[in-house]
């Protein structure tokens, strides 16, 4: 697929757009010569930057192959080859071994292995440097799992004796309360059954062991926590100490590790950065390279060309196959307007590069204004969707940008379009009510999970004698609270389920139509 590129004259700012198979050489407007070989490489190095800034990792891969293929010696090309293959979004990355945890640092070490081997003296001095921050950040990933590992299980040997502590104190509690409650009913229960005094001294002394074992009970349930636990075997909270100092014991070596690497990729990026100075290829000035321009490319061009920046008219210039705007000084070059412009286009959108495809649909927007594919393809561009989505994740600057080319669309748009723009004028307000609910129900999640706190801590921390006279009336309190949470985000719920149904129905009026549209392109070919 052929590439556009823009370039801006050094010397007036005049501006001319072109694919990059089109050869021109001077600036249309001052005549200033440059080689335009120089600025499509600049222009690709900036591109697949872009595209690692953007996680597009392939499209920068080929951007950067693209370069290599034409010189093998391309320094630049070579590493951001290697940034691309371990999914590494920029050289600044390699400031921090943090940043690295996520890259495919295997494929990156093979590909700087394979430049370090291939390549001369200084280029390989470099990849071999930034193989050994690759081996580094390894080092680094391993000695932070192991101090995970080891705190992970130290938080859970903790838990577990909190949990038995827990377990102790409920069994405690329950067992002072039935001696308490067991020895009167017992008392009682004798004196009832047993009126003579005789009778009842023979019997208490044949269930005396049961009396003893109550006592006993109950006078447990007088000792201070602490030395009860400490008849169960070693003190709780001096194990729960020697664990901690046992898993900090452990980690320090790995701690001082970490530390180690983080000052050793300061001083490696440094080092990068130096190599680099004289490593990078700095664009010198190109000299004037003299052409022989042959007629105007294409058929001429019957309607008028409205340029894009200003809305005047643009002329031709046959000789240097260039459309020019003398009102605001841009420049486009004959293979934009002519040709499938809209089969490059679409190839753009599917191949996702949204910025190339938004640009040539303006093109057919500049030939006819009115043009439905490029309305709809300006829309999807700015989406950056190949078709319409109705589970997309959609943020507010997603809503104003979009929103902006269907307003436009539905300005623009012959009367018996309308109706299909429409459709995702819908579908952009539907994801903005969708964005308005889900922070509804952000905050009304949160008051339920507040008020379900308040209910546990009432349950929780009661008192016995309180929660059997009087404490009820806060539970039921309580209980309608998280009822009334409950609800609210029960009803926003299914508001947000009737937004996402309404997303996906435009949505599927959108594809029946475009399914419709392209039946008729085919049968029309």
């Amino acid at each position: 697929m052929t590439k556009l590129t823009s370039y801006t004259c050094a010397k007036c700012g005049g501006v001319l757009n072109v694919d990059i198979g089109q050869a021109v050489f001077d600036c249309p407007f001052c005549g200033n010569g440059f080689d335009l070989s120089d600025f499509h490489r600049s222009e690709v190095l900036n591109e697949a930057a872009l595209n690692l800034k953007n996680r597009e990792f392939q499209s920068a891969q080929k951007k950067y192959g693209d370069l290599l293929a034409a010189d093998e010696n391309d320094f630049e090309a070579k590493r951001g080859n290697v940034l691309a293959e371990g999914n590494i979004r920029s050289l600044d990355y390699l400031k921090d071994p943090e940043k690295l945890l996520k890259a495919d640092r295997n494929k990156a070490k093979v590909k700087a292995d394979l430049y370090r081997v291939n390549s001369d003296e200084r280029q390989a001095a470099y990849f071999e440097k930034l193989n050994d921050m690759f081996v580094q950040a390894d080092s680094y990933e391993h000695d932070k799992n192991e101090i995970f590992t080891n705190r992970k299980y130290a938080d859970e040997a903790i838990k577990s004796i909190n949990d038995t502590l827990r377990r102790r104190r409920n069994i405690r509690f329950f067992l002072s309360l039935f001696s308490l409650v067991a020895l009167p009913v017992l008392f009682l229960s004798v004196v009832t059954l047993y009126p003579e005094q005789g009778r009842i001294i023979e019997f208490l002394a044949s269930i005396k062991w049961v009396f003893l074992g109550l006592a006993v009970l109950f006078l447990i349930s007088l000792i201070p926590f602490e030395k009860f636990m400490l008849s169960f075997g070693e003190n709780p909270a001096k194990e729960i100490l020697n664990i901690k100092a046992g898993v900090k014991k452990r980690i320090e070596p790995y701690e001082k590790s970490l530390t180690d690497i983080r000052t050793y990729f300061e001083n490696a990026y440094s080092e990068l950065q130096k190599m680099e100075e004289s490593l990078v290829t700095e664009p010198g000035k190109a000299d004037h390279k003299e052409q022989n321009q042959g007629a105007f490319c294409g058929p001429e061009l019957t309607d008028k060309v409205i340029c894009s920046g200003c809305g005047g008219y643009l002329y031709a210039d046959k000789k240097k196959n260039l459309l020019m705007c003398r009102s605001c000084g841009v420049a486009y070059g004959t293979s934009l307007f002519f040709g499938n412009i809209k089969t490059r286009a679409l190839e753009a959108l599917n191949a996702c590069e949204y910025i190339e495809a938004d640009q040539r649909y303006l093109h057919a927007l500049m030939l006819d204004p009115h043009d439905f594919e490029a309305l709809r393809g300006r829309i999807l561009s700015s989406a950056r969707w190949a078709k319409v989505r109705s589970d997309a994740d959609v943020t507010g600057r997603w809503i104003q940008t979009v929103r902006s080319k269907v307003d436009y669309a539905l300005e623009n748009a012959l009367e018996k379009d309308k109706p299909y723009f429409q459709e995702y004028h819908n579908v952009v307000n539907g994801y903005e009510k969708l964005i308005a609910i889900n922070a509804k129900i952000r905050s009304a999640e949160k008051q339920y999970k507040d008020m379900c706190d308040v209910r546990k801590h009432l349950y929780d921390d009661f008192d016995t004698v309180d929660y059997v006279f009087g404490v009820s009336s806060a539970d039921k309190r309580a209980d309608k609270k998280v009822n009334e949470a409950a609800e609210e985000l029960n009803a926003l719920t299914r508001s947000k389920v009737g937004i996402i149904e309404s997303i996906a129905r435009s949505c599927e009026r959108i594809t029946n139509t475009d399914t419709e549209r392209a039946g008729l392109l085919s049968g029309r070919k």
